[in-house]
Protein backbone atom coordinates (compact mmCIF):
# COMPACT_ATOMS: atom_id res chain seq x y z
CA UNK A 1 0.00 0.00 0.00
CA UNK A 2 1.22 3.66 -0.32
CA UNK A 3 2.19 6.15 2.08
CA UNK A 4 3.95 6.33 5.01
CA UNK A 5 1.71 7.19 8.06
CA UNK A 6 2.12 9.50 11.61
CA UNK A 7 4.02 12.43 9.65
CA UNK A 8 3.01 15.71 8.17
CA UNK A 9 4.28 16.39 4.69
CA UNK A 10 3.15 16.12 1.30
CA UNK A 11 0.61 13.83 1.07
CA UNK A 12 1.09 13.44 -2.44
CA UNK A 13 3.43 10.87 -3.95
CA UNK A 14 4.31 7.66 -4.86
CA UNK A 15 4.47 4.52 -2.89
CA UNK A 16 6.45 5.59 0.65
CA UNK A 17 6.75 9.13 -0.70
CA UNK A 18 3.04 10.02 0.11
CA UNK A 19 2.39 11.01 3.55
CA UNK A 20 -0.82 10.31 5.89
CA UNK A 21 -1.41 11.78 9.19
CA UNK A 22 -4.18 9.97 11.08
CA UNK A 23 -6.00 7.84 9.18
CA UNK A 24 -9.82 7.54 9.34
CA UNK A 25 -12.06 5.76 6.84
CA UNK A 26 -11.62 4.28 3.79
CA UNK A 27 -14.00 4.04 0.48
CA UNK A 28 -13.34 1.48 -2.86
CA UNK A 29 -14.54 3.13 -6.09
CA UNK A 30 -15.55 0.41 -8.95
CA UNK A 31 -12.04 0.52 -10.73
CA UNK A 32 -10.26 -0.06 -7.47
CA UNK A 33 -9.25 3.56 -6.42
CA UNK A 34 -8.92 3.98 -2.57
CA UNK A 35 -10.14 7.15 -1.16
CA UNK A 36 -9.11 7.98 2.48
CA UNK A 37 -10.30 10.36 5.32
CA UNK A 38 -6.31 11.65 6.76
CA UNK A 39 -7.98 14.12 9.30
CA UNK A 40 -4.80 14.74 10.65
CA UNK A 41 -3.77 16.60 7.46
CA UNK A 42 -7.61 17.69 7.22
CA UNK A 43 -7.21 16.01 3.60
CA UNK A 44 -8.75 13.53 1.45
CA UNK A 45 -6.34 11.63 -0.79
CA UNK A 46 -7.39 9.60 -3.49
CA UNK A 47 -4.44 6.37 -3.58
CA UNK A 48 -4.70 4.93 -7.72
CA UNK A 49 -3.37 1.23 -8.46
CA UNK A 50 -0.89 1.81 -11.02
CA UNK A 51 0.76 -0.90 -12.26
CA UNK A 52 2.39 -2.91 -9.36
CA UNK A 53 2.62 0.44 -7.45
CA UNK A 54 0.21 3.18 -5.64
CA UNK A 55 -0.27 6.84 -6.50
CA UNK A 56 -1.46 8.97 -4.03
CA UNK A 57 -3.16 12.50 -5.02
CA UNK A 58 -5.27 14.84 -2.52
CA UNK A 59 -8.84 15.57 -3.78
CA UNK A 60 -9.72 17.99 -1.20
CA UNK A 61 -8.22 19.95 1.49
CA UNK A 62 -4.53 21.30 2.25
CA UNK A 63 -2.33 19.37 4.71
CA UNK A 64 -2.61 20.82 8.12
CA UNK A 65 -5.27 23.55 7.21
CA UNK A 66 -8.53 22.96 8.68
CA UNK A 67 -11.50 24.42 8.16
CA UNK A 68 -15.16 24.01 6.54
CA UNK A 69 -15.44 25.00 3.04
CA UNK A 70 -16.73 23.79 -0.51
CA UNK A 71 -14.42 24.02 -3.28
CA UNK A 72 -11.68 22.45 -5.73
CA UNK A 73 -8.82 20.87 -4.56
CA UNK A 74 -6.80 22.50 -1.64
CA UNK A 75 -9.46 25.20 -1.88
CA UNK A 76 -11.92 22.55 -0.25
CA UNK A 77 -11.25 22.81 3.72
CA UNK A 78 -12.13 20.27 6.03
CA UNK A 79 -11.62 19.66 9.91
CA UNK A 80 -11.08 15.88 11.01
CA UNK A 81 -12.68 14.06 8.04
CA UNK A 82 -13.47 10.82 9.88
CA UNK A 83 -15.35 8.73 7.16
CA UNK A 84 -15.74 8.62 3.35
CA UNK A 85 -18.33 6.76 0.80
CA UNK A 86 -18.46 6.63 -2.82
CA UNK A 87 -21.53 6.01 -4.88
CA UNK A 88 -21.78 4.11 -7.99
CA UNK A 89 -21.86 7.26 -10.11
CA UNK A 90 -18.53 7.93 -8.60
CA UNK A 91 -19.68 10.82 -6.17
CA UNK A 92 -17.60 11.15 -3.12
CA UNK A 93 -19.48 11.65 0.34
CA UNK A 94 -17.03 13.07 3.39
CA UNK A 95 -18.29 12.83 7.12
CA UNK A 96 -16.66 15.63 8.90
CA UNK A 97 -16.37 14.97 12.57
CA UNK A 98 -15.35 18.56 13.77
CA UNK A 99 -18.26 20.11 12.03
CA UNK A 100 -20.87 17.28 12.29
CA UNK A 101 -21.46 17.60 8.47
CA UNK A 102 -21.92 15.49 5.49
CA UNK A 103 -20.36 16.42 2.52
CA UNK A 104 -20.37 15.59 -1.35
CA UNK A 105 -18.04 15.65 -3.81
CA UNK A 106 -19.02 15.63 -7.76
CA UNK A 107 -16.93 12.67 -9.96
CA UNK A 108 -15.70 14.84 -12.70
CA UNK A 109 -17.11 15.29 -15.92
CA UNK A 110 -16.87 12.65 -18.30
CA UNK A 111 -17.01 12.72 -22.50
CA UNK A 112 -18.94 9.63 -23.58
CA UNK A 113 -19.40 8.69 -27.75
CA UNK A 114 -17.01 11.75 -29.29
CA UNK A 115 -17.49 11.56 -33.02
CA UNK A 116 -19.35 12.92 -36.02
CA UNK A 117 -23.12 12.01 -36.84
CA UNK A 118 -24.80 13.98 -40.45
CA UNK A 119 -21.27 16.20 -40.85
CA UNK A 120 -21.77 17.51 -37.21
CA UNK A 121 -19.03 16.97 -34.36
CA UNK A 122 -20.27 16.10 -31.41
CA UNK A 123 -20.76 14.15 -27.66
CA UNK A 124 -22.35 13.15 -24.58
CA UNK A 125 -21.18 14.63 -21.24
CA UNK A 126 -22.63 13.35 -18.44
CA UNK A 127 -21.25 15.14 -14.72
CA UNK A 128 -21.47 17.72 -11.46
CA UNK A 129 -24.18 19.87 -11.95
CA UNK A 130 -22.81 23.45 -12.71
CA UNK A 131 -21.73 26.19 -14.94
CA UNK A 132 -20.32 24.83 -18.54
CA UNK A 133 -18.09 26.07 -21.10
CA UNK A 134 -17.17 24.55 -24.07
CA UNK A 135 -14.40 26.00 -25.90
CA UNK A 136 -12.36 25.36 -28.98
CA UNK A 137 -8.81 26.17 -30.41
CA UNK A 138 -7.05 25.37 -33.88
CA UNK A 139 -3.61 24.78 -32.01
CA UNK A 140 -4.02 24.00 -28.45
CA UNK A 141 -2.95 26.98 -27.06
CA UNK A 142 -5.60 29.84 -27.83
CA UNK A 143 -8.95 28.42 -26.31
CA UNK A 144 -12.07 30.65 -27.32
CA UNK A 145 -15.62 29.99 -25.96
CA UNK A 146 -18.38 28.85 -27.99
CA UNK A 147 -21.10 27.59 -25.49
CA UNK A 148 -21.92 28.95 -22.12
CA UNK A 149 -24.75 27.62 -20.10
CA UNK A 150 -26.07 26.37 -17.03
CA UNK A 151 -25.07 22.17 -16.56
CA UNK A 152 -27.32 20.06 -14.91
CA UNK A 153 -26.06 16.77 -15.54
CA UNK A 154 -26.05 15.85 -19.18
CA UNK A 155 -25.49 16.95 -22.11
CA UNK A 156 -25.19 16.14 -26.39
CA UNK A 157 -23.18 18.64 -27.79
CA UNK A 158 -22.42 19.23 -31.26
CA UNK A 159 -21.16 21.79 -33.89
CA UNK A 160 -21.62 21.67 -37.63
CA UNK A 161 -18.22 20.60 -39.02
CA UNK A 162 -18.08 22.94 -42.36
CA UNK A 163 -15.06 25.37 -42.95
CA UNK A 164 -13.36 27.48 -39.94
CA UNK A 165 -14.50 25.10 -37.49
CA UNK A 166 -13.14 22.28 -39.37
CA UNK A 167 -9.75 21.08 -37.93
CA UNK A 168 -10.10 22.03 -34.49
CA UNK A 169 -10.31 21.11 -30.82
CA UNK A 170 -13.19 21.09 -28.83
CA UNK A 171 -12.96 20.89 -25.02
CA UNK A 172 -15.62 21.35 -21.84
CA UNK A 173 -15.38 21.95 -18.18
CA UNK A 174 -18.01 22.32 -15.52
CA UNK A 175 -17.15 24.76 -12.81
Amino acid sequence: MAGLAGSFGNPDGTGSDARFKTLGGVAVDSVGNVYVADSGNCTIPKVTPVGTNWVVTTLGGAPGIWGSADGRGSAARFSNPNGVAVDSSGNLYVADFYFNTIRKGYAPPRILIPGFNAGEFGFNLIGPPGRLIVETSPDLTSWLPIATNTFTGALNFSVPQSGASSNRFYRAQVQ
